[in-house]
């Protein structure tokens, strides 16, 4: 409720929210009968407001204060910390206040950094690959080759061929699945090609407009 005062949210709709998060209970089944637990806290999972009340309390994230060498890209819980610097004392130092102040942020709104999540890759066009070390609370992150975020594999050098791969063998995966269905559903008419034709393309070809931005 703390973000929606920040952003000058109107009384009425305060109280809609208000009456929304209370008297919450989970019904659940177990082998001792049906159960019921109080829910205090969190935002509702698979409810038609739960992602916008998301966006409204994680806008804070996005609006602190970081070096200028730092970016932040969410989406919706993923957090990317872009660091841009030439050098890797630059980097480290950037990241690390930058993580600092993102922990900081966490505690109070009560939530906790996946810190053993965390992976690292360092983007450079130098000939010989280069690693780095960074410090996310208790764990020591060396970056990778690449990364998966979002489903798209990001690579030191931009050039994405791991993503060409993992989108090819996806593609052959679904191909040959939706292909076996083809004899219970009626054979392969017409519609049907069609459909498996634009399921598979859309596997390869999802998010592809990166790589003219690389």
């Amino acid at each position: 409720m703390k973000a929606h005062y920040e952003m000058k949210v109107p009384g009425y709709l305060l109280r809609m929210g208000a009456s929304y998060f209370s008297n919450r209970i989970l019904k659940y089944d177990t082998k001792t009968g049906p159960k019921t637990f109080k829910v205090t806290g969190g935002v509702p999972q698979g409810s038609v407001l739960g992602p916008l009340l998301w966006n409204i309390m994680y806008d804070g994230l996005l609006k602190l204060e970081l070096p200028n060498e730092v970016k932040l890209v969410a989406y919706p819980d993923d957090v990317a910390v872009v660091v841009v610097a030439k050098h890797f004392e630059e980097i480290t130092f950037a990241f690390d206040a930058t993580i600092e102040k993102i922990s900081h942020w966490m505690n109070t709104v009560r939530l906790q950094l996946a810190e053993h999540k965390t992976e690292a890759v360092l983007v450079t066009g130098r000939k010989r690959l280069e690693t780095i070390t960074l410090q996310v609370g208790a764990h020591e992150i060396t970056s990778q080759p690449s990364l998966r975020y979002l489903g798209v594999m990001i690579d030191a050098r931009l050039n994405f061929k791991q993503q060409a791969q993992h989108v090819g063998a996806k593609a052959s995966v679904v191909r040959a699945t939706l292909s076996r269905l083809m004899p219970y559903i009626g054979g392969p008419k017409q519609r049907r090609r069609a459909l498996l034709t634009s399921v598979v393309t859309s596997v390869l070809t999802y998010g592809i407009h990166l790589g003219r931005c690389a």
